[in-house]
Parts: C-alpha cells; structure tokens; sequence
C-alpha cells in the first residue's frame, strides 16, 4: 500500500489528475481483497492491482472516463463468468469506488 501512496503523492506533485479505485465491496470469490487500491493515470498506465484479468482492464477504462469527466463513481463487477474472456471467472462481486484527485492548484 505503501506503494500507492508514494504513487499518488509523486503524481499529483507533477500536476496529474489521477483516479484511485478501492475494493469497498467483495463476496463470494474474488481475486482480491476489501480495501485492495490501484492508482489510474489518464494514459491507462497504472500502480497496483484490485484483480487483475478482464475486470482489472474494465475497471482502469472505467476509470480514465472518471478522469475526463472528473466524477468520483461506484462499479460493481460480477466475476461469474464461465468461458475465458469474459470478466472473471472467480464466481464473486467486486464493488469499487473510483475517486479523481486532481493536484491543488492554490
């Protein structure tokens, strides 16, 4: 976690607008825990992880479009799926906060 942290400190001190997702919700199986992070830069590069896979990919899109419109949003990804490809196959739900910080400016 520290990690993180070190990230979002270093990015918003060079002035980028960031998102955070956090892991608020998990049941059933799921790759990864409650609370688990990961910092998104607008260029879909990233820090962390909240479960990898085809979720993961869908959660980063996700949160470059909360970066452009600079709205905090809630995701829920359901990881029941059956044939590779799909979203996950785990069998769980993920929900998870994606919030934009964007560096003061003042």
């Amino acid at each position: 976690m520290k990690q993180i942290f070190q990230a979002i400190t270093d990015a918003l001190d060079k002035g980028e607008t960031i998102a955070v997702l956090t892991v608020v919700q998990a049941s059933g199986s799921t790759p990864r825990h409650l609370s688990s992070n990961m910092l998104v830069r607008a260029d879909g590069t990233f820090v962390g992880s909240i479960g990898g896979g085809t979720m993961e990919w869908q959660a980063i899109q996700d949160a470059r479009d909360a970066i452009t419109t600079r709205q905090a949003r809630l995701f829920e990804y359901n990881l029941v799926g059956k044939t590779p490809g799909t979203l996950g196959m785990c069998g769980g739900t993920e929900q998870v906060f994606i919030d934009v910080l964007a560096p003061d400016r003042g």
